[in-house]
């Protein structure tokens, strides 16, 4: 790249955000307290892995979709993403996003290792 002043700018590299990314299901009670209705809310989470150790995963809320339409205000939205995120969660919970690029480079980190 070359800028304005005629000096060639060094690229600067592109830092992911998280280790890797991942879906998780959960599912919630609700209770009304003036009518006493309880309902059942699933919500699907994209989330971001932050930390890891060996069986739990720090992780950052990227988005969030409930099952009803009803608890899709910026209040609810709110609560559910104040529920999960930079929390600690089981990993074997989450359904972890692979792509053959992530598939192709674990199999040339155990050829190297080897």
């Amino acid at each position: 790249m070359v800028s304005l002043s005629g000096r060639k700018k060094q690229a600067i590299p592109v830092v992911e955000k998280y280790i890797r990314r991942g879906i998780l299901n959960k599912e919630f009670r609700i209770n009304d307290n003036t009518s006493g209705v309880k309902s059942t809310v699933h919500v699907q989470y994209e989330i971001g892995e932050l930390e890891s150790t060996d069986k739990l995963s720090k992780v950052e809320v990227i988005i969030l979709t409930p099952s009803q339409s009803e608890y899709l205000t910026d209040f609810y939205k709110k609560k559910f993403t104040d529920l999960i995120d930079k929390s600690w969660i089981e990993s074997a919970n989450i359904n972890w996003i692979t792509t053959t690029a992530d598939v192709r480079n674990k199999k040339i980190e155990q050829i190297l290792k080897n």
